[in-house]
């Protein structure tokens, strides 16, 4: 689940014929969720944290394939080369649900406690730059020069294990960026033209890194931390 929440202000003025200025304000809201459960692994007597995947009951186990799934063919109407696969067996969950009542397994989010995991992410900024054409003796200029500060709030949840029992846990953070720029081009001639670009820019963790985990694993002189 994203949710975005964005309100900008800007403006221009335009000071002659050769400089202009733009500036504004921002306010950036961000928020994502994500949740995965899988069969609980108390199902199979096993521990929270077991993996219940590889426990098929007995009345699964027993019945035959056929019965709940099915084959799907794919037209051969673009020229398939002769000798390719048109038909694929694949689970008819209609048909599964009916036999195995599916609907009504219980699931549990601590086997998959990885994929359950939130972030939330607050930014205000400002920018302003400034633009010109203009001369620099009889070579023609222009170009633009400006910055943009941002301000970050993030709080991110995320799961670990402690005592051998996964823990949802908070982590909150706040940053701050000032990102100049610069963007110049002279031209010599009306045939050749020289670019001259400076830029300070940020970039973000991915939203699987951000939330909080990991555990660490101690055997002699071996230690394996994981995050």
């Amino acid at each position: 689940d994203n949710t975005y929440e964005t309100l900008q202000l800007s403006g221009e003025w335009d000071v002659s014929d050769a400089i202009s200025i733009s500036g504004g304000v921002f306010q950036k809201s961000y928020t994502f969720e994500t949740t995965e459960q899988r069969r609980d692994p108390a199902s199979c007597g096993l521990a929270p944290t077991g993996n219940a995947e590889a426990c098929i009951p007995a009345s699964i186990a027993g019945t035959p394939i056929a019965d709940y799934s099915r084959i799907i063919s794919f037209a051969d109407q673009w020229d398939i080369p002769n000798g390719a696969q048109l038909s694929w067996l694949i689970p008819d969950y209609q048909a599964a649900n009916a036999l195995f009542d599916l609907d009504s397994m219980p699931l549990s989010w601590i086997p998959s406690n990885g994929n359950n995991r939130s972030d939330d992410e607050e930014t205000r900024g400002a920018f302003l730059q400034v633009d010109f054409d203009t001369q620099l003796g009889s070579m023609p200029v222009r170009g633009n020069v400006g910055g943009r500060y941002i301000d970050t709030d993030q709080g991110s949840t995320g799961s670990q294990i402690a005592a051998g029992a996964p823990v949802q846990v908070t982590a909150e953070r706040s940053y701050d960026d000032f990102l100049p720029s610069a963007n110049l081009v002279f031209e010599p001639t009306p045939d050749l033209l020289l670019r001259v670009a400076a830029a300070k820019v940020m970039a973000r963790l991915g939203l699987g890194s951000l939330p909080p985990g990991g555990n660490v694993t101690v055997s002699r002189n071996n230690r394996t931390v994981n995050s």
